[in-house]
C-alpha cells in the first residue's frame, strides 16, 4: 500500500538524533554531512553529486531524521482501533516518544522538570499525573480534534477496505475483478486527497487541545518533518510552516529537545539564524551534550556568510539573467559573473549553443536539490570540455537556499555542463560545487521538480525537461567564451 497511508496508518516516530555531530575525527566545520568525493569507480568520469552520508551507527555524520525512525520491517503492527489504525502485519513498528535523548542529562529548567515525569505524547505538570493513551481518564477536546479523529478514521476505513478486497479478490471472473480494481482506483484517489487534510488537521487539535495523546503528536511532528523533506510526502516543502509548528508545539508545553532541534534546523533552511541561534541556545540549557556548542558555532559562522551573502546581493542590478522554460514552468537565475566569471561564461556559452534545450531533470530529491545538463540525462555526461573550478575563489558565494552551482568531476574537481539547484542551504557543498547564480524568479517550480518514478503500471513518468534558456541583460563588450581545461590524460603528461 502506498507509503503516504503507511505514515497515516502507522505513524513516524519522533526520535532523537544528534544534528550537532560533525564527521569524527575530521575536524570538518561544515553544516550538512559531506558530499561522497570518492571516485566512485572511476579516476575521473564520474561526478560528485550532492550524497548525503546515512546516520546511524558507523556512519561517518548524523543528521536530523527526515520522518522519524522506523524499527526493522517484519514484525507485526497492531494498535487501538479508535485511534484510527488498522491491523496490518508485515509493515514497520514504530517507538514510543521519548523525552530528551539518551545519552544527554537535562538540566533543571528544562522540558524535564524536577517532580515532574517527561511529557510523551501527554500533557503533564507539576503535581498531575502523566496521561497515556488508552487510559481511562479522557482529556477535554473540542470540536478540531473531533474533526481530526473522523478523518483520521476515514482514513483507517479506507484502507480496511482496500485490504478487503484484495483478500476477497474474485477469481476467475473477470467482470467482477474489474468492479473490484476499479473500487480500489476510487479508495487510493480519495486517499490522496485526505492525507494533506489529516495533517492540517492535527495541527489544528493540536493548538486547540495540546498533546493530548501521543498519535496526535506523531501526527504533528510527522508534518513537521515533512515540510522540510523527505520523499514520502506529495505536500509542498515549507520551512516556515515547520517553524510554526515546532513553535506551536512549544507554545503548548510540548518543550523537548527533538522539536527545538526540528526547529533550529527549519529557521536554518529560511535563513533565519536569529532563531536558529535562539533554539540552539534553548537546547544547550536542556542538555549537557558537548556537540550542541561545536554546533552553535558552525551555525554563527554560516549566520555570517549569510550577511556577507546579503552585501553581495545589494549590487546585482546589472548582473545576467537566465530565464529557464521546463515542462513545470519557468524560473529565472540571476548569474554571479563578478565572482564566478569563469562559470558563467561558460554556462552563457552552452545556452548560446542551445546545449540545454531538452535536456532532463534526472536527479532530484525532495527538499535538497535538482540536477540537469547532461547530455545523455545520466550522472556521467558532460559538454565534452572542462573548466576551471571557481568555488576556491577568493569571494566565491556559498551554496545558499535555491544557489545554482556546477556539479564538479574528478581529482581537481573541474566542471562541464552539469547543475544543481539547492532547495535548502547545502554549505556542505562550498569550496567544491562552483555557484554561478541563485533563482530569483520561480522558487515554487523548483520545489515542484522530481526525479522520474516508475508507477504502478510499470512505466516510468515524465521527467521534467528544459524547454529553453535565454539570457537577458547581458553585460556590454563581454564575451562569453568558455576557457576550456586540456584533456585529463594531457594535464596529467604536462
Amino acid at each position: 500500500m502506498k507509503t503516504l497511508t503507511i505514515l497515516l496508518t502507522l505513524a513516524v516516530v519522533f526520535v532523537s538524533s544528534n544534528l550537532m555531530a560533525q564527521e569524527e575525527g575530521s575536524g570538518s566545520s561544515q553544516i550538512d554531512p559531506a558530499p561522497n568525493l570518492g571516485t566512485q569507480g572511476s579516476a575521473f568520469r564520474k561526478p560528485v553529486v550532492p550524497q548525503p552520508v546515512p546516520f546511524g551507527e558507523g556512519s561517518a555524520a548524523k543528521q536530523f531524521p527526515e520522518q522519524g525512525s522506523f524499527t526493522k520491517p517484519g514484525s507485526s503492527t497492531k494498535q487501538d482501533p479508535q485511534q484510527g489504525s488498522s491491523t496490518k502485519p508485515d509493515l514497520p513498528t514504530y517507538e514510543p516518544i521519548q523525552g530528551p535523548p539518551q545519552g544527554s542529562s537535562s538540566k533543571e529548567g528544562s522540558a524535564s522538570k524536577q517532580g515532574s515525569s517527561t511529557r510523551q505524547g501527554s500533557s503533564t505538570r507539576q503535581g498531575s499525573s502523566t496521561k497515556q493513551v488508552g487510559e481511562q481518564e479522557v482529556p477535554e477536546t473540542g470540536p478540531a480534534y473531533e474533526n481530526y479523529v473522523a478523518k483520521r478514521k476515514r482514513v483507517a476505513a479506507i484502507e480496511e477496505e482496500i485490504n478487503s478486497i484484495f483478500a476477497n479478490l474474485s477469481v476467475g471472473i473477470r467482470s467482477a475483478q474489474k468492479a473490484q480494481m476499479a473500487r480500489v482506483k476510487a479508495l487510493e484517489k480519495e486517499q490522496e486527497e485526505i492525507v494533506d487534510i489529516v495533517f492540517d488537521a492535527a495541527v489544528e487539535a493540536f493548538r486547540e487541545s495540546g498533546p493530548i495523546n501521543q498519535l496526535l503528536v506523531r501526527d504533528v511532528v510527522t508534518y513537521a518533518n515533512g515540510c522540510v523533506g523527505g520523499s514520502q510526502f506529495s505536500f509542498p516543502i515549507d520551512p516556515q510552516k515547520a517553524l510554526g509548528i515546532c513553535e506551536l508545539m512549544i507554545e503548548k508545553e510540548f518543550d523537548v529537545i527533538q522539536v527545538r532541534q526540528l526547529a533550529s534546523r527549519s529557521a536554518f533552511y529560511i535563513h533565519d539564524f536569529e532563531t536558529v541561534l535562539k533554539h540552539i541556545d534553548k537546547i544547550q540549557e536542556m542538555s549537557e551534550e558537548r556537540r550542541v556548542g561545536e554546533y552553535r558555532d558552525r551555525m554563527q559562522r554560516a549566520a555570517e556568510g549569510w550577511q556577507r551573502e546579503l552585501e553581495f546581493r545589494q549590487n546585482s542590478e546589472t548582473l545576467p539573467i537566465a530565464v529557464v522554460q521546463t515542462t513545470q514552468g519557468t524560473f529565472k537565475i540571476e548569474l554571479y559573473e563578478d565572482q564566478s566569471p569563469g562559470t558563467v561564461a561558460n554556462f552563457v556559452s552552452l545556452v548560446d549553443g542551445g546545449f540545454y534545450n531538452g535536456k532532463e531533470f534526472f536527479e532530484a530529491r525532495r527538499g535538497e536539490f535538482c540536477q540537469t545538463g547532461s547530455p545523455d540525462n545520466t550522472a556521467t555526461g558532460d559538454a565534452g570540455y572542462w573548466v576551471a573550478n571557481e568555488a576556491k575563489n577568493e569571494n566565491a558565494r556559498q551554496n545558499f537556499a535555491y544557489s545554482v552551482s556546477m556539479v564538479p568531476f574528478g581529482p581537481d574537481l573541474r566542471h562541464s555542463s552539469q547543475f544543481i539547484v539547492s532547495q535548502r542551504p547545502l554549505l556542505n557543498l562550498d569550496k567544491t560545487f562552483t555557484v554561478f547564480g541563485r533563482v530569483i524568479e520561480g522558487t515554487e517550480v523548483i520545489l515542484k521538480i522530481q526525479r522520474p518514478s516508475v508507477g504502478e503500471d510499470g512505466q516510468p513518468s515524465e521527467a521534467v525537461r528544459i524547454n529553453s534558456v535565454k539570457i537577458l541583460n547581458r553585460r556590454p563588450d563581454t564575451e562569453y567564451v568558455p576557457q576550456k581545461l586540456p584533456k585529463l590524460a594531457d594535464a596529467v603528461e604536462n
